[in-house]
């Protein structure tokens, strides 16, 4: 498998749990996961499959329902895009601010 980094959500979805019960398993060691930002989890594809192979059908008393693939992933062109427009979302409204700012002063100023 490849080194793909799955977002909380993707990896609440495969295990068949809700993100609460996750986040429960990351703070208590169980789940190996990765902060991005100081905040947002982020977890390996092959670390949550194996995960799932190695607990067959239960992970801490919840039932985990195995499916060949994660059917919730979304395209990780459109995931990719999500996450940039989240994480810089302000610097995209500051530079079209700017933009428009720049654009009103010179037609002032013609």
């Amino acid at each position: 498998m490849s080194d793909k980094l799955l977002t909380l959500k993707e990896a609440a979805e495969c295990l068949h749990l809700t993100e609460k019960q996750v986040r429960r398993l990351v703070s208590e060691g169980k789940i190996p996961a990765y902060q991005i930002g100081g905040m947002y989890l982020r977890f390996k594809e092959e670390n949550i499959f194996s995960l799932r192979a190695k607990f067959g059908g239960k992970l801490m008393n919840e039932n985990i329902k195995t499916h060949d693939s994660i059917s919730g992933i979304k395209n990780p062109l459109v995931s990719g895009v999500r996450d940039f427009l989240y994480f810089n979302d302000f610097y995209i409204i500051a530079a079209v601010l700017i933009i428009f700012l720049i654009y009103i002063i010179l037609k002032v100023i013609r």
